[in-house]
This record gives structure tokens, C-alpha cells and sequence, in this order.
């Protein structure tokens, strides 16, 4: 849940803690409901999946850890790159390595 979740801009405020709370309780939830109740493949599946995804927007909206850092890495990969005209990053590499060939700038190849 949190690997998928995480990724979505409601989930912002959700950090580490939650993200590891919420893999504890699926994992701890599972092992009761597999091994101690031996319930069906149903409740089985489906009760790891709900007490992780209760958990991770739980703690979220309680106990959020949401940091300036965060919202500027998130909203950096929103946008597209600021560098659009200086070519595809082929166009780049290719500069460089005619630099270092003795190649001079604006050649065609």
C-alpha cells in the first residue's frame, strides 16, 4: 500500500513512519488471520490489504510529516524539465563525446 499510495498527491503528507507502520500492521495482520484464525482465502487476502491501507491514511492524517524538501521534489517531477532547449539527453551525450573525440561544436554528425 504504501509503494503505490505514496505516489499520489493526497498521500503527501504520509512519510516513513506511516509507510513502515502500515507494512508492520499488514504483515503482523496477515500472520494473525492466516496462522491464529485460519480464515478463509477471502478474509486472508483482503484483511492485510485493509488494515495497511487503514493504517498508512491513518497515520497520515493524524501524525503527517509533510516537509518543504518533499513538496519541491514532488512538484520538480510535476513539471517538465526547465532545460527543454538544450536537446534530448542522446543530443548531450553525443556533445561530449565529440568534444573528448576533438570533434568541434555545431558539426554535423
Amino acid at each position: 500500500m504504501p509503494l503505490l499510495l505514496g505516489m499520489l498527491p493526497w498521500f503527501r503528507r504520509c512519510g516513513p513512519r506511516a509507510a513502515l507502520t502500515s507494512w508492520a500492521g499488514g504483515l503482523l495482520s496477515y500472520a494473525l488471520v492466516y496462522y491464529v484464525l485460519q480464515a478463509s482465502q477471502a478474509a486472508v487476502v483482503a484483511t492485510p490489504v485493509l488494515v495497511s491501507l487503514a493504517l498508512f491514511a491513518g497515520l497520515g492524517l493524524i501524525a503527517g510529516e509533510q516537509s518543504a524538501a518533499v513538496d519541491e521534489i514532488i512538484d520538480t517531477l510535476n513539471h517538465d524539465d526547465p532545460r527543454q532547449g538544450e536537446g534530448t539527453e542522446h543530443d548531450v551525450f553525443q556533445d561530449r563525446a565529440d568534444r573528448s573525440a576533438g570533434v568541434p561544436p555545431h558539426s554535423v554528425h
